[in-house]
């Protein structure tokens, strides 16, 4: 199926596939419901405007007292447990900082939103000025200032090389075999580097109701290789996903292979406290790297089943001042940028 998107020529997807895989591919996730269609024909209104969009998330996010005083909460009890090293940098900055040095100059790069959109361009400000940034809604070799809201973030098409429809960036770069890492984030990922970014909880009944699947499962599928960041905790890190939305090694070994997925699929995982990697022959993920400060304790506490651990665990190399630098300018950017904080 896949070589039959292997395709020179930029053409529309519905015209460019066969009629059963188009009609296949658009049945794959689940029928949205009224309140969903609702939803998401209240929120393009929303999204398409930049200074109504910020409006929005300032009345209902920003100035929200009582998300404020969660929110704070939250970050009293993260810094109280892992959420701050011995050392000048946060857990956070070094899984980002972590993340990004796997990325290699002059890579192609298909970047999520979030913690990896972070990563991707960390190391485009630093080790990896050539690689080609590609988000899902059609910028090529984006460039963003700040890091994008979502997809759709004007910033993304006005600073990036060209831009194309989102059609071409699937099926002629992804599923083409144009794409050398994908750049993914997830809300439950099992020992095996599958990762759920559906629900939490019953599908019919969650207890939450995530982001949804996007562009992940192609990615995960197709791209060369694929890179997961996450932060690491029993709740994420979970014996069985509550759903599986983008495959990794699925149930391990070679079945990825049986299954004719042209990609490796995950090769490395970048956590708050470690960096994991899959056996080469379980495809189970296995522990490589701790970060500096952190025990195997930690790790395990924050895993929900056994977690391998490597023979020869080596330990991170802490962030320099440049990496930490080139990374807090970026974040404080972007808060500025979308009225988070006031401009110095």
């Amino acid at each position: 199926m896949h070589r039959q998107c292997v395709r020179t020529s930029l053409v529309d997807a519905r015209s460019g596939l066969p009629r059963s895989w188009w009609r296949a591919s658009k049945l794959r996730a689940r029928l949205p419901t009224t309140r969903d269609n609702r939803f998401y024909q209240a929120w393009d209104e929303i999204s398409r405007d930049r200074d109504t969009f910020l409006s929005w998330i300032k009345k209902h996010i920003l100035d929200n007292r009582r998300l404020r005083r969660v929110s704070k909460g939250f970050g009293r009890k993260q810094q109280g447990a892992i959420g701050l090293s011995v050392a000048n940098y946060s857990t956070s900055e070094m899984m980002t900082i972590a993340a990004s040095r796997l990325l290699k100059n002059g890579a192609v790069c298909f970047v999520g939103i979030g913690v990896p959109s972070t990563a991707a361009n960390l190391a485009r400000l630093t080790h990896a000025p050539d690689i080609v940034l590609i988000y899902e809604s059609g910028p090529i070799g984006a460039r963003p200032d700040v890091l994008p809201l979502s997809i759709g973030d004007g910033d993304l098409a006005e600073r990036a090389d060209t831009v194309v429809s989102t059609p071409e960036i699937f099926r002629y770069w992804l599923q083409g075999g144009r794409v050398d890492v994908g750049f993914l984030g997830a809300a439950q990922i099992d020992r095996f580097a599958n990762i759920n970014t559906t629900v939490i909880g019953e599908y019919k009944k969650p207890t939450t109701r995530l982001p949804g699947a996007g562009g992940a499962p192609e990615i995960a599928s197709c791209a060369k290789e694929v890179v997961l960041v996450l932060k690491q905790s029993a709740r994420a890190f979970v014996k069985k996903l509550d759903f599986l939305t983008s495959v990794g090694h699925l149930d391990g070994g070679d079945a990825r292979k049986k299954l004719g997925l042209p990609g490796k699929g995950p090769v490395a995982v970048v956590t708050d406290l470690c960096v994991m990697k899959p056996d080469d022959v379980t495809r189970e993920l296995t522990v490589t790297q701790i970060h500096p400060g952190i025990t195997r304790e930690q790790v395990q506490k924050a895993t929900g089943w056994e977690i391998r651990f490597a023979s020869n665990v080596g330990e991170s190399v802490p962030p320099t001042d440049d990496e930490l630098k080139v990374l807090r300018d970026l974040l404080h950017r972007t808060a500025v940028a979308h009225g988070q904080v006031p401009a110095a």
